[in-house]
């Protein structure tokens, strides 16, 4: 269980990373922080990894002037992205770890037939 916990983290923290690449040719980014907030809350569900990052985000605002032509007016044009940073949550990282491999057995059965120790070895053999 802990594997498959070290692999879900892995996977979804290149995700994340992938959500706000650099500027470049041919490379989409996201302008607004409703769309980056959903595009990380889907990412978490996906692969169920609630609480486990820190999301510190900022956006990049860059403006540049248009002239004025034909019918247009002269004005500026804004092009914002979000650059996000993503850290892992080791509080709750460490207690996922803790839990990963915990079983809770029940039993009806009372002590006087079965001991606890009993118990644990008649349910380990399943």
């Amino acid at each position: 269980m802990q594997n498959g916990l070290q692999r879900r983290l892995n996977k979804a923290e290149a995700a994340l990373k992938k959500l706000t690449p650099a500027p470049g040719r041919g490379k989409q980014q996201i302008e607004d922080e409703p769309s980056l907030l959903e595009a990380i809350d889907k990412l978490e569900k996906q692969d169920r990894v609630q609480g486990f990052f820190d999301y510190p985000y900022h956006s990049q605002v860059k403006e540049r002037p248009l002239r004025a032509y034909q019918d247009h007016p002269a004005r500026i044009e804004r092009q914002a992205r979000y650059q996000l940073s993503v850290t892992r949550n080791q509080e709750a990282m460490a207690e996922a770890e803790f839990k990963a491999g915990w079983r809770i057995y029940a039993t009806n059965a009372p002590t006087q037939k079965l001991s606890l120790t009993e118990a644990v070895l008649a349910y380990r053999d399943q």
